[in-house]
């Protein structure tokens, strides 16, 4: 597989290139979390993310057709989306197409202290509840290499795998059991809805204490909402998980599918980080031991 690594003099290449509007602006690499996109901010007003993969390649035209569709039913005063403002195009020296969008100020919830845990998963299941009521006029989302939105028997042989690798790490019987849990629980048969598909603490922005942005729409998809709710594990702990379930209005059937979902995402995930010093490893684990020490098992 392609695996590239653009740095600031790449982008102000592409810039001045394909944008001599804005080829002045300075060019600042961000830190990221996430896997798919580099990061740059361009002047004060505008973010460049461009793609590492080409498994990651099409989602930024992906997001460019949907984000403005998806904008007017998810977004309010308090929480915003992603602005897409143009799409570059590949160059002998970038073999993708990269995005350009509006900047939105705010800090990644994994360089903040969370002030209030409980508004936090108030607003959190406000975003969810509102990406599963926008409309979807039926136009093909391409396929999704995770298969968020998807039945989770479709991530059986990988999640089981895992959990075999990390034997000597986690509770191997207690995850399978919790995972076939999972896989046991009444499937969701009502119309596919949207989800975002990915929300990792480094697509959440605060600002002044509150959520004010959810980034990162490369896994957005209509399909099972429980890939959202999953979140529970993910960002919260168990004094707060009521208050979030509360919010985002789910069956007894949808919170036993998420919390397979965050077990599958989390063990899935430190197989794959947990020798590498990236921050999803440490993420994943804090997931693992919230899920298995969830009350009832």
């Amino acid at each position: 597989m392609i695996h590239v690594q653009p740095d600031a003099r790449l982008v102000e290449a592409l810039v001045a290139t394909q944008f001599p509007q804005w080829s002045a602006l300075s060019v600042t690499a961000l830190a990221s979390v996430g896997t798919d996109h580099a990061l740059f901010r361009l002047g004060d007003t505008m973010l460049v993310r461009l793609p590492m993969s080409q498994s990651a390649a099409g989602q930024i035209e992906k997001e460019h057709y949907w984000l403005p569709i998806l904008a007017p039913h998810v977004t309010s005063p308090l929480i915003s989306i992603p602005a897409p403002l143009a799409v570059g195009e590949a160059e002998t020296s970038f073999p993708w197409r990269w995005g350009i969008y509006g900047w939105i100020e705010g800090e990644s919830l994994c360089s903040t202290r969370i002030a209030d845990a409980k508004q936090l998963a108030e607003d959190l299941a406000q975003f969810v509840v509102a990406m599963r009521s926008a409309p979807y006029d039926g136009t093909p989302i391409p396929p999704d290499s995770m298969m968020r939105g998807e039945p989770l028997w479709l991530r059986d042989t990988q999640t089981r795998n895992s959990i075999r690798a990390l034997s000597n790490e986690i509770d191997m019987p207690k995850s399978e059991h919790i995972w076939e849990q999972a896989l046991s629980a009444a499937p969701w048969t009502r119309s596919p809805c949207w989800v975002h598909g990915d929300l990792l603490p480094g697509n959440l922005l605060l600002r002044n204490g509150r959520l004010c942005a959810v980034i990162d729409f490369g896994g957005a998809r209509v399909g099972d909402p429980a890939v959202d709710v999953m979140a529970a594990w993910i960002i919260f702990d168990r004094k707060v998980r009521p208050s979030f379930r509360d919010s985002v209005d789910v069956d007894d059937a949808t919170w036993q599918r998420a919390r397979g979902w965050a077990l599958s995402w989390s063990v899935i995930a430190l197989a794959f980080y947990r020798d590498s010093l990236s921050p999803l490893s440490a993420i994943a684990r804090r997931t693992i031991r919230a899920v298995l020490s969830e009350p009832g098992d």
